[in-house]
């Protein structure tokens, strides 16, 4: 009961053409129209047209359906593409291409020009990729195919519109393989179907593989693994078939929501890395298990959790999460008798050109409530009324609740495919999506309201040491090995004379053989040919780049040490400036050294013996004035005033005058004799 929106498509002359309606008031070019004339486009297709078409195909767990490819992502206004070509990434700042369409006078964006850098890699993967993830923290991007990830660490940026290394054209970037002693040893058995950045724990990646193994790894010991949850382990073997694969995850807080290929949906915690017990219960119930060709999941995380699963028919499920809570008001724990609510379904009507084709689910990073569809050919916008007013419920009632739409954003015809979609969410940028095509064509445009179009057309941290070169060689002679030797579709026939046979029958059979001889051999070592040419030439870039690295530090070492020389010579002039202050000082204090009076021990001690003299005269002087003082009050009074004194009293006083005064007398003659001595001294 879903209602559908598809908008006309268009078509030029060209591959593609791109038409929204723009606001009056608004004169200036969106950044996304100028966006498909980036030179960066011009790189992508002039690889596009150098290299042949890719035999190699991946196709998803089942083996029927092709799987479908992502190349290229966005992240904190980066825009990366990657080359099969060159075996490279290729970027470019979106932010620096609105400024150049909207400088503002006097700024340096005035000046800006649309550039872009290759990113080359010392341990480029070996297979075709499948997908580009971007670490959410902007310091690398991964890179994973069914047999290989490989994390490229990216460089420092500076400035508004920052460059990797400085803005060089080519720049070597590190690369780290994550898990490369599994994906080696258990390389015919053993295929990654998914990898996801860890949203709490920084640097490291969780793996899902087809062994229904989840791992996490971390990027300082990328061949460790920090936690292994066993989903198809012992716990689960009675109610697995043989066949039953887990296909995708999509966290949930701490816990991790999986999806199975025969529908079931499992609930797993990876705090405790402990396997899930039995799958979560889908109500209503339904005969088929809401069809058992589920391709995709995807967990929008709001105040209701909501899953959303595709189906290779077309169907999409819209499902609620509701965890089963105690007695005691907490929610149960994982693995215990959980439920989704199954809330619609909707089906692409006419996005399924085939049967059992292969969807991805995109969330959307601004709007809540809505996420994207995609498939080989095409790209749907579904937007989800009716959870916003069910979250918004408790306070403001709704009666009557939307139901979802589906919008085509972008349509191709084959065999015109789309190799890559992201969606960029910026506040300068604002809300827009990019798609590239397998011919190297961009198709972008906006996604506000106002300017919501169809687009058409009438045919895409480490510490660790890295990889070294003879792990990488072992990994392309793998490569080599699996392309000379691969499984043969039909048995080599040998020929035996008979004497009936004819002219005919023996040309027959020489023609089968030599088309045998073709097939099994000849179009082997061509293949085998064109992988190890292409592996030359990636090298020969790589070596031509790191030649190119080499001369410039060759230059900067020249500079480091012209500079040196310069600081060593001022360094001698400092030191030697330095030499004659310290010979300056040294002789201005011998020369005051030699002013000052030389004086004996006894000297030294005599003047200290004379400051001692001086300090007790001033006590003695002190204690005779006042002695007089009272002495002169005493005698100045009237008789009969006051206390007066007996006689024994008045000659004791004298008695005490006179000693005094001799000791005085005797106290000025010694001091005359040593201030005498002390002028006599020479």
């Amino acid at each position: 009961n879903a209602r559908q929106v598809n908008f006309v498509l268009l078509k030029r002359s060209t591959n593609y053409s791109m038409s929204y309606p723009k606001p009056a008031a608004v004169s200036l070019v969106h950044w996304t129209t100028a966006l498909s004339e980036h030179p960066i486009f011009g790189e992508l297709k002039d690889d596009c047209c150098a290299a042949e078409a890719q035999e190699d195909t991946y196709y998803s767990v089942d083996g029927r359906v092709p799987a479908l490819v992502n190349l290229i992502c966005e992240s904190r206004g980066d825009l990366f593409i990657w080359s099969e070509a060159k075996s490279a990434l290729l970027t470019t700042n979106l932010k620096r291409i609105k400024a150049s369409l909207d400088p503002k006078p006097g700024s340096a964006a005035e000046h800006i020009d649309p550039v872009f850098q290759i990113l080359l890699l010392t341990s480029p993967p070996v297979n075709p990729l499948l997908e580009l993830i971007p670490d959410p923290n902007g310091e690398g991007v991964a890179l994973r195919n069914k047999k290989e990830l490989c994390v490229v660490l990216l460089k420092r940026q500076r400035g508004e519109y920052g460059e990797f290394a400085g803005g060089h054209k080519k720049v070597n970037c590190k690369v780290v393989v994550v898990a490369r002693e599994l994906l080696t040893i258990y390389a015919q058995s053993l295929e990654l179907l998914q990898a996801s950045w860890h949203p709490e724990s920084p640097h490291c990646m969780c793996l899902l593989t087809s062994d229904n193994t989840l791992r996490m790894f971390g990027l300082s010991e990328p061949d460790t693994p920090l936690v292994t949850i066993q989903l198809g382990g012992s716990t689960l073997s009675r109610s697995l078939r043989v066949q039953d694969t887990f296909i995708a995850f999509q966290f949930w807080a701490a816990s991790v929501i999986v999806l199975q290929d025969n529908g079931d949906v499992w609930l797993c915690d990876f705090r405790d890395g402990a396997a899930p017990n039995s799958p979560l219960s889908m109500r209503p119930p339904s005969e088929d298990n809401y069809s058992s060709d589920p391709c995709s999941i995807l967990v929008l995380s709001l105040e209701l959790c909501v899953v959303v699963i595709a189906n290779g028919n077309g169907m999409l499920h819209h499902c609620i999460f509701y965890p089963t809570e105690t007695a005691d008001g907490e929610e149960s724990e994982v693995g215990s008798d959980q439920t989704l609510y199954v809330v619609e379904t909707l089906k692409l009507e006419d996005a399924m050109d085939e049967e059992n084709s292969n969807l991805s689910l995109i969330a959307d990073p601004v709007h809540p409530y809505r996420y994207f569809v995609r498939h080989s050919n095409g790209l749907y916008m579904v937007s989800l009324p009716w959870l916003e007013n069910m979250v918004k419920a408790v306070s403001h009632p709704i009666r009557v609740v939307p139901e979802a739409t589906i919008r085509t954003l972008v349509s191709t015809l084959p065999p015109t495919c789309l190799q890559g979609v992201v969606v960029v969410n910026q506040d300068l940028l604002r809300d827009a999506f990019i798609a590239t095509s397998t011919d190297g064509e961009c198709l972008a445009a906006p996604l506000r309201s106002e300017q919501l179009s169809s687009v058409g057309g009438a045919s895409a941290y480490s510490q660790h040491s890295g990889v070294s070169s003879e792990q990488q060689d072992s990994r392309f002679l793998d490569r080599i090995h699996s392309v000379l030797f691969e499984e043969r579709k039909s048995l080599p026939r040998r020929f035996a004379h008979k004497k009936d046979e004819t002219q005919e029958d023996c040309l027959r059979y020489l023609s089968d053989a030599v088309q045998l001889l073709r097939q099994e051999y000849l179009l082997r070592e061509h293949k085998a040919k064109k992988e190890m040419e292409h592996r030359i030439s990636v090298l020969v870039e790589q070596k031509t780049q790191q030649i190119k690295d080499l001369l410039n530090l060759e230059e900067e070492r020249e500079a480091i040490e012209e500079k040196s020389r310069e600081l060593e010579d001022k360094l001698g002039v400092v030191t030697d400036q330095c030499s004659g202050l310290v010979e300056s000082v040294e002789r201005l204090l011998c020369k005051l050294h030699s002013q000052s009076p030389v004086l004996s021990h006894a000297e030294r001690d005599m003047a200290d013996k004379l400051k001692t003299r001086s300090e007790q005269l001033k006590v003695l002087e002190s204690s005779l004035q006042q002695a007089r003082q009272k002495v002169s009050l005493g005698y100045g009074r009237a008789p009969g005033e006051g206390t007066s004194l007996n006689p024994q009293q008045y000659n004791h006083i004298c008695t005490a005058l006179a000693e005094s005064g001799k000791d005085l007398t005797s106290l000025v003659q010694k001091v005359k004799a040593l201030l005498a001595i002390v002028q006599s001294a020479p």
